[in-house]
């Protein structure tokens, strides 16, 4: 069903690995002058922490059971489940391709550049004659979050009563948990679009795409997050007051300014080890200051794997800590997360990091 690699997206921008070398130079140095040019970025992040928690959530209905992840990855596909999407072959494709998307989709920026909710999405000097399957899946998964967070169809209302929203949010996911449905007649427009460059090679392949990228809708309850993406977009969009405020720059991001500049922080990231006996919950804070974003606090805590009296796994935790020296959380307990945010934040230097501690004291 998957073709290895996953969307083809191996990097951020490895979808644009066929444009010109000074466009993508300008792309990426492209100025930050304020924490709200950051905007794609936070976004991304938010999606990485919840990503982490889905990942974390198919593993621990294995560890429930004592199973094994490499175990059922050996295994036929239709016996898999959920299990696929934490190959290794798909990490890149479940955090930074399916981010790029939503986070530039939020910003408006990238392949979404002035792109009206009427329109459909294309990369831009590309050949669409050497695209592989990954990169149609790429196609589709880059309008169907377009569609999903910027589209007509879409227009829900979101009142004060709590209920009522988390009704309005259910019906969204519903709506959303059909690719093929929520593409409707843009569908069309993208294969006439592309069918000139290959005729019905690119529709099938497209055809083949809307299939891949249900799978990943599925598993990652896509349906479910992108809710929050939009709500977030449209009151920042819509609502100058909003703006001021940069903890509306993104979904569940909690922001305070201070001299130096911007902290924030959001909700923890999970991750559980192969062996399935050891997992984590990284809480970070970010720091904005002399416009790059740095990790500027990291609290752990640490569960490991014990079987109780009904035979089941449960966890036991130890006491949250936090990360004393910048060496650690470059190259020690943070490495993991650092690691999955590349390109996304900084560590900062020994000089920053004290600064930041000082001020806790």
């Amino acid at each position: 069903m998957f073709v290895r690699g996953g969307l083809g997206l191996g990097s951020a921008v490895a979808i644009f690995a066929s444009i010109s070398s000074d466009v993508i130079a300008m792309e990426a140095v492209k100025a930050k002058n304020s924490i709200h040019d950051f905007r794609s970025e936070l976004n991304q992040i938010v999606w990485n922490c919840d990503c982490s928690f889905k990942e974390w959530l198919i593993g621990y209905n294995l560890q429930r059971g004592g199973g094994k992840v490499q175990d059922l990855l050996k295994a036929d596909k239709e016996d898999q489940g959920d299990v696929w999407i934490l190959d290794k072959k798909y990490k890149d494709s479940r955090t930074k391709v399916i981010g790029k998307a939503i986070g530039d989709c939020v910003a408006g920026e990238g392949a979404f550049a002035n792109k009206t909710p009427e329109g459909i999405i294309t990369f831009e000097k590309t050949d669409p004659k050497t695209y592989k399957q990954r990169n149609w899946n790429a196609v589709i998964l880059y309008n169907y979050i377009h569609e999903a967070i910027n589209g007509e169809a879409f227009k829900e209302f979101f009142p004060g009563d709590k209920d009522a929203v988390e009704s309005a949010k259910k019906d969204y996911a519903e709506q959303l948990s059909d690719v093929e449905g929520v593409l409707k007649n843009k569908l069309k427009k993208i294969k006439k679009y592309y069918t000139k460059y290959g005729g019905e090679k690119c529709t099938k392949r497209l055809d083949k795409a809307v299939k891949h990228i249900q799978k990943y809708v599925m598993t990652l309850r896509l349906d479910e997050y992108l809710y929050e993406f939009r709500t977030s977009k449209q009151e920042y969009d819509y609502d100058k007051a909003a703006q001021k405020d940069p903890s509306n720059l993104a979904p569940n991001l909690s922001a305070d300014l201070n001299k130096n500049g911007v902290h924030m922080s959001l909700f923890p990231f999970y991750h559980v080890d192969e062996s399935l006996k050891t997992q984590w919950m990284f809480s970070p804070s970010f720091q904005y200051e002399g416009g790059k974003l740095y990790i500027s606090e990291l609290k752990v805590q640490q569960g490991s794997r014990k079987k109780g009296e009904d035979n089941r796994y449960i966890w036991i935790y130890d006491r949250p800590y936090y990360v004393q020296t910048v060496d650690n959380l470059k190259n020690g307990t943070g490495k993991w997360l650092m690691k999955r945010l590349e390109g996304l934040v900084d560590g900062p230097s020994e000089e920053l990091w004290n600064k930041w501690r000082q001020k806790k004291k």
